[in-house]
């Protein structure tokens, strides 16, 4: 994620990008907190999470890949709710 090869503590704890790498990141980025914040809450909302369900389940992908897809989506949804 970083271009320096940069690897964050709980990067390197989890082996996933938490909602504090995406924190590091903005912060790299000089993005203001308020709008930091904004961002990270909108991947973080249930009703997110229901449109991709609607829209995977009403997809062409095998029921093996769609349920494969949604299990990806939750734990990433999941990751950013990891805290600092």
């Amino acid at each position: 994620m970083f271009a320096d090869d940069f690897e964050t503590e709980a990067f390197g704890v989890n082996g996933f990008y938490t909602a504090s790498d995406f924190i590091i990141l903005a912060d790299r980025f000089d993005l203001i907190p308020a709008r930091r914040d904004r961002i990270l809450a909108a991947f973080a909302q249930s009703d997110r999470l229901n449109q991709v369900m609607a829209l995977v389940r009403s997809s062409f992908l095998s029921r093996e890949a769609q349920e494969a897809y949604l299990t990806i989506c939750s734990d990433r949804r999941k990751a950013l709710a990891i805290p600092l």
